[in-house]
């Protein structure tokens, strides 16, 4: 019995926070209510988890866009041709990087490892112009663009915020030290996707149009959700501590 008495009150000298030497009695007490209501943390899925599950979302969002959106005509023929194949495929590439790189960044312990994803998808975004400028056929016509049921700016716009709602649901399960940052490179990845989404949807040539319409709405519309996407991705700092001062 005088064992397990012992036993007891060294638990108790374990569990009791250490108040140290020379802080305020309040200060005290706050640390001892904060350690008697502590919970465990509910594991976060590995960030490869996350990525796979949401670029996968973004994906199937992208095949459910085309049951609304016809291929272009000439598809069977750019499909052949290397330098198409090349321009759709930095694209992809570069949203798998920036969906990576964004979930990333939501983990404190993994922030940094997300910089030189985000850094590369944009490398990808400028090459992939640099490939349809100088390797694919272009037309100073803009015969053809009118042709679209849905202005490709529009379909950039559409495409992309189904990916970055996907997206969005998971980064904001996570906590996010610059939530601006993480939106930004989250809005890169899904309008990258949305860009992939209308060069196999669009079949114009014509430089102007492609710049205007297909590629710049990538930077423009991920400035937007990076604002939009502050507030989203910071609620996990404006959530009370247990039986703090702005809980019920």
């Amino acid at each position: 019995m005088k064992g397990l008495g012992g036993n007891n009150r060294m638990k108790k000298r374990i569990l009791k926070p250490k108040r140290e030497k020379g802080m305020p009695a309040i200060h005290g007490r706050t640390v001892e209510r904060l350690a008697r209501h502590v919970e465990p943390v509910p594991p976060v899925a590995a960030p490869f988890v996350q990525w796979a599950l949401g670029w996968g979302l973004a994906l199937a969002a992208a095949g459910i866009l085309f049951t609304h959106l016809s291929l272009r005509p000439d598809l069977g023929g750019q499909l052949r041709t290397p330098s198409f194949l090349l321009l759709v495929f930095l694209l992809v590439a570069g949203s798998a990087l920036a969906a990576w790189g964004s979930l990333e960044s939501s983990l404190p312990a993994e922030e940094k490892k997300g910089r030189w994803k985000a850094a590369l998808a944009w490398a990808l975004w400028i090459l992939s112009a640099l490939v349809f400028l100088f390797f694919l056929p272009s037309t100073g016509k803009a015969e053809g663009d009118s042709l679209m049921a849905t202005p490709c700016f529009a379909v950039v716009l559409v495409a992309g915020t189904l990916a970055w709602a996907g997206l969005g649901l998971l980064i904001s399960r996570n906590a996010p030290l610059h939530p601006r940052r993480t939106a930004f490179w989250a809005g890169l990845s899904s309008f990258l996707l949305g860009s992939a989404v209308v060069t196999l949807h669009c079949a114009s040539t014509n430089p102007t149009h492609v710049l205007l319409e297909h590629f710049l709405p990538v930077l423009v519309y991920s400035l937007l959700v990076s604002w939009a996407g502050f507030s989203w991705f910071s609620r996990w700092k404006k959530k009370p501590l247990p039986n703090g001062p702005h809980s019920r």
